[in-house]
């Protein structure tokens, strides 16, 4: 299996991990050009999400002059015209 083929599926086992009953969940960002791991981070319920959706409205209305690397590394990558991949 190459490296593409298992990001994919354990992207797709990452997704029931977060809806099953544990409270709390350890979760990677992976930049789909490089496949490393650029986030790691512990959530519950939609957080995997709502770094990305903070990214992506940060874009359309940033009046911010400082903004985290973690959001850059996500803007990036989405105006490559690629997503993140979540883990």
């Amino acid at each position: 299996m190459d490296c593409n083929n298992e990001l994919i599926q354990l992207h797709s086992e990452s997704d029931t991990d977060t809806n099953s009953n544990r409270k709390y969940y350890v979760y990677r960002l992976v930049d789909p050009r490089t496949y490393l791991t650029f986030y790691v981070g512990k959530g519950c319920g939609d957080r995997i999400n709502q770094h990305v959706n903070n990214a992506k409205s940060l874009m359309i209305n940033s009046d911010e002059d400082e903004i985290s690397l973690k959001i850059q590394q996500i803007q990036e990558i989405l105006l490559s015209g690629k997503q993140v991949i979540r883990m």
